[in-house]
């Protein structure tokens, strides 16, 4: 389970149904995915921009791998009109 506001992950044992202990990963944690054989999980955090490897069994974190900052749009984008919506508008003042 991820928490963005801990910047912390908690595994949970599926077999107990019992939360682990906390892990640090990077700022913001927002989703982790797990490697196909179950060894190592893979935890994304939008606000650092990194990918932090976990290993499931031990818990311990490997070094985070950059993926690039998140970057917020621009003030200048909002509010953002999809072009379906002028297309809509449009067509029914006709």
């Amino acid at each position: 389970m991820v928490d963005g506001n801990s910047d912390e992950i908690t595994p949970i044992a599926t077999a107990m149904a019992r939360p682990g202990r906390a892990v640090a990963v990077g700022y913001s944690p927002v989703a982790v995915t797990m490697q196909s054989s179950g060894a190592t999980a893979y935890v994304v955090s939008s606000i650092s921009g990194t990918v932090t490897p976990l290993a499931a069994a031990s818990g311990r974190t490997g070094s985070p791998i950059s993926v690039g900052l998140y970057s917020y749009p621009p003030a200048w984008l909002w509010p953002v009109r999809p072009p379906w919506s002028w297309t809509l508008t449009r067509a029914r003042s006709r």
